[in-house]
Parts: structure tokens; C-alpha cells; sequence
């Protein structure tokens, strides 16, 4: 299975987020993230989302991904050569030992500064029915069916795709 860090700024869009983190529930991949990605994702959430909703949204996806919380990656981040804002991101994709960041922000993450960790830069794909899948040696697009109908998580409205 596919290890993946999720830049904030794949989870802040509500409908992107909300298909990444259906296609984890799938066990697609597996999705990685640390506290200073979800502190970025509730400071970045639109103003319909702020205070107790963004604290709930963020909540809900520790829950339902309790692995996903990467520690410990904070020695690595003055290692790294991507974007200064960014090198947490890549810190900790590096501790985590993560084939994949998906973010929007590709030249954040340089090939030069991903190659010494044999770790891609992927795009989220754009859309919502669908997302994807990476080995080391090949990229899909896989097909992500909905188990459950839009906007609910265990048969409770979802948190990620509400405001």
C-alpha cells in the first residue's frame, strides 16, 4: 500500500479532501499528516469552517486515521532542500518512510530535493470520482467507489465536506 503525506493544502478544499480521505478509508493508500499540517488546515479553513467546525473537522480525521500522525520528523526539516515553508512537509515524509506527498504546490517540491528519498510529488487528481495509486515504479488512476453516500463517514454527515 501506497504511503502518502497530505500537504495542507489538499485538505483544506472540502470536496478534495473529502475524496483523498474516502479513498484511505478504502485502503487505497495510506495517508500520513502532522500536527503542523493540521494546524495549517484549521488556519486555512474558509470562515463558514472556523473555531468549534474546524477544531471538529480536524478531530474527525485523527479518528478515523489514528496512524496517520507522524512524529519525531522534526531533526530532519533543516536537512531539507525543498521550500522553506514546505520543509516540515517533506521532513516528515522522510521520517515516515512515505513514497508520496500529494500536494497542489509541485514546485514547492523539487525533484532535487525529493531524489535523495526516492519520494514523489504527485498532484490530487482533479476529479472527484476518481483518485490515485502509486508504487515506486508506476502511477495509476483507480477508480473510488463510494461505499457510503456523499458527505456521510459511518453514516453520520461528514465533517470534512460541510460548512
Amino acid at each position: 500500500m501506497t504511503v502518502a503525506v497530505l500537504d495542507a493544502c489538499v485538505l483544506v478544499p472540502s470536496v478534495l479532501a473529502d475524496t483523498l480521505l474516502r479513498c484511505a478509508e478504502q485502503e487505497l493508500y495510506r495517508p500520513l499528516w502532522t500536527r503542523a499540517i493540521l494546524d495549517e488546515v484549521r488556519r486555512n479553513l474558509p470562515p463558514s469552517v472556523l473555531g468549534a467546525k474546524a477544531e471538529r473537522r480536524v478531530e474527525v480525521m485523527r479518528e478515523h486515521f489514528p496512524t496517520a500522525m507522524v512524529s519525531g520528523y522534526e531533526p530532519l526539516i533543516a536537512e531539507m532542500t525543498d521550500d522553506p515553508k514546505d520543509r516540515h512537509v517533506l521532513a516528515a515524509a522522510v521520517a515516515a518512510d512515505a513514497e508520496v506527498i500529494v500536494t497542489a504546490n509541485l514546485r514547492d517540491f523539487p525533484d532535487h530535493a525529493l531524489a535523495p528519498y526516492a519520494i514523489e510529488a504527485l498532484l490530487p487528481t482533479t476529479s472527484s470520482a476518481c483518485c490515485w495509486t502509486t508504487t515506486r515504479n508506476e502511477s495509476r488512476t483507480s477508480s473510488c467507489s463510494r461505499r457510503r453516500p456523499p458527505g456521510e463517514v459511518d453514516g453520520r454527515s461528514s465533517v470534512w465536506t460541510t460548512s
